[in-house]
This record gives structure tokens, sequence and C-alpha cells, in this order.
């Protein structure tokens, strides 16, 4: 029987020029409208992913869009996931544009360059170069400073029981093994101003991880109006805690793989939550289904 891969994807193009080894012609992408709020699943054997986002208080009584982008898609034969998080910064007056831009042109580069790296985090560094270049290139191409387009960026990839990733900014990235959750990537952050993708000391501020993890059964990565879903109070301040994760397992275990839709919608959608930030709040989880019988296609041929 022929092993399930992931249903979603994208194809996108880029005006930027080739750096660093990315090659490719010009092309252009086709970005969505911002969306208010967003749930979806994608089955990436092995993985389950959850990717949802909604527009913060702030943005929301201003009438304008989320400036959050996160995409999940296929790369190579695994599952790429984008989170992007653009600046607020008062110069940064198209950074929703950057960020969707910056998902969208990661994840086409790092498909093109699939068979020159493989699974590998040079892959995902490229794909950001490319993401860089497309926005300074846009910046230029309107006579525009490109901290109008900043924005971070941080991109997995879900190779079996490998996990790469790369980026740059806030937000954070956590691999959970039934019982703790931990940070993964860990990123440097200046102490004035939060690192963007459009800067030019850019590389001084990238992290890099690539790591067999076959313990994980879980993975988050969220932008920082999300984070606070997965910190808990500690005696030394604010500290990775695993109950999302459990309560999404939980909820997987009694009702299924489309369940994590309904567990992310009571996430965004609850009060409580919504008062402790009013920024936007995204995030994409992957769940690894620890039997069979877990999975999507299992379920259906019963």
């Amino acid at each position: 029987m022929k092993s399930q891969t992931m249903r979603s994807r994208i194809s996108t193009t880029s005006s930027a020029a080739p750096e660093h080894g990315v090659s490719g012609s010009a092309f252009e992408a086709a970005l969505p409208f911002p969306p208010l709020f967003s749930v979806a699943s994608h089955w990436a054997d092995p993985w389950l992913v959850v990717a949802g986002t909604r527009t913060g208080t702030r943005h929301a009584t201003q009438g304008v869009p989320t400036d959050d982008a996160v995409l999940v898609t296929r790369c190579g034969p695994h599952a790429l996931l984008a989170v992007a998080d653009g600046a607020g910064d008062p110069r940064a007056t198209r950074s929703s544009e950057g960020a969707a831009r910056a998902v969208a042109i990661a994840a086409a580069a790092a498909h093109r360059s699939w068979s020159i790296y493989g699974a590998d985090s040079q892959l995902l560094v490229e794909a950001l170069a490319a993401a860089r270049v497309d926005l300074i290139a846009r910046a230029h191409a309107e006579s525009l400073d490109p901290v109008v387009f900043a924005t971070t960026l941080t991109l997995v990839l879900l190779a079996g029981d490998r996990l790469v990733s790369a980026r740059i900014g806030d937000g954070s990235v956590y691999t959970w093994d039934g019982n703790q959750l931990v940070r993964f990537c860990s990123v440097p952050l200046a102490e004035t101003a939060t690192p963007m993708l459009t800067q030019p000391d850019w590389r001084t501020w990238l992290a890099t991880a690539d790591q067999e993890r076959p313990f994980v059964q879980g993975l988050v990565v969220c932008s920082d109006g999300a984070d606070d879903f997965f910190l808990d109070d500690a005696p030394t301040g604010r500290a990775p805690s695993a109950n999302m994760f459990k309560g999404l397992s939980d909820f997987h275990d009694q009702y299924g793989p489309t369940a994590g839709v309904s567990y992310a919608m009571q996430m965004l959608n609850n009060p409580d939550w919504a008062r402790r930030t009013a920024d936007d709040r995204s995030f994409v989880f992957a769940l690894k289904p620890q039997t069979a019988k877990a999975t999507p296609h299992a379920r259906l041929q019963r």
C-alpha cells in the first residue's frame, strides 16, 4: 500500500534575483488576502499538521489586516512549515505583504533547491536568502526603503524523525516528547529591536538546527503573539509548558485526526487568552500519532 503524503501544496513564483546558489528565472508570487481567522489541517505522513491564525484586537479595531503569515506546503517528500510576523515598526507600512511574500517565496525557493541540498539546514538558509532578495528587489522596484516590508521568518522541515529549522526574529519553535516542551532552534535577539529579514546584517541573527529526534511526538512553530499559549509561570520566569500539547493529544485520541481543527479554534477563540495580548496569534502544530490506527487513512478504512 502506498504511503500517504501531504495533500496541500502551493505553487509560487518570485521576482527575486538568484543569491547564494538560489537559482531560478524571474517570477512573481500570487498572494492571498490576509485572513481575519483561519484554521486548516493537513496530513503529512507521519505528521498531522494543524495551522491557525487570528487577527489581534489591535489590528481588528484599527481595521487593518494581520501582519502574520502561515504556510504548510510540500518540500521534496517532506512537509515545510513557515511562519512570518511583519514588524510593528511605524516605518514598516507594508509588513503584512512582507510576511506573506516571505513565506511564499521561501517555500518556492526551497522546493526548487531540494535536488541540490535535500533535507539540510542550508536548504532553509537559502530559502530565507531568496525571500530576502525578493523583498529588497520589490522595495527597490518601487523606490522604497526595504524596511517597509520588514518581517521575521521561521522555517521548519519535518523530514521523518529529522527536524531541520532556520529562522530570524522572535516567535518560537518547541518540540514535545510526550512529557516536556522544550525550545528548538533558539534564535539570538537584539536588545533594542527584533531582528528582521530585510536588515543588512540579517545573517548575524540567523539561527539553524538540524537534528535526529525520534523521540519527538509533537512540534509547534508560533509567532510571538501566540507564544503565550506555550508558556507558564515558573520560579525563574515564564517557561515552556506542555499543557496545550497534552490537550491536543488528548483531543486527537478522543475525537480523531480532524479534532485538531476544533482544538485550534478553541485556542484562538478563548477570550481569556485574547486578553493577554492585542497582537496577532499564529501557530502551526505538528503531532505524530503513536499508532497506525490513529492516522487519517487508517480511520477512513474502518
